[in-house]
């Protein structure tokens, strides 16, 4: 499967139009009303656009007590647990939160592949809900089902 394909897939089950999305390497696909999210083709090795970039602005970072936010969205993506393999990223000059994924699509079967943007959807809808509370400057608990939930100490 390549980045073609994908599109091609997503149309088939969105009744979109992604011609010029397969054209020009990238497109921005609005789901819930709300949440716009990018794919970006990316080179394989062989050239094959095999590799896909998924990513979504769920936020921004706010001018004070950041640090607190930026460690808690760490403590979160510890290993993917808690984010479907997503994870969270930072562009200091407009201060926007993003929730990215890489897609090796070459790996991947059609519903897989399918299945991958709509975990990666669902969870950016999610941590964009959770984010405000994170950023808070008390000591707020972590969503449910976060790693720190469930690691416990063996040593």
């Amino acid at each position: 499967m390549n980045y073609a394909n994908l599109l091609t897939d997503l149309g088939m089950e969105t009744r979109l139009d992604f011609a010029d999305a397969v054209r020009n390497g990238t497109c921005t696909i609005e789901f819930d009303g709300s949440l716009q999210v990018t794919l970006e083709a990316g080179d394989s090795d062989e050239g094959s656009q095999s590799v896909v970039y998924v990513h979504a602005v769920i936020g921004e970072a706010p001018l004070t007590n950041a640090e607190t936010l930026f460690g808690r969205l760490l403590q979160i993506h510890l290993f993917g647990f808690a984010t479907a393999d997503g994870t969270f990223s930072f562009q200091a000059d407009s201060r926007q939160i993003l929730f990215f994924k890489t897609l090796r699509l070459a790996k991947l079967s059609q519903p897989e592949a399918i299945n991958d943007i709509t975990s990666f959807v669902n969870q950016a809808l999610r941590w964009r809900a959770h984010l405000p509370r994170l950023a808070a400057n008390d000591a707020a608990e972590l969503p449910p089902e976060t790693p720190l939930d469930s690691l416990t100490s063996i040593a």
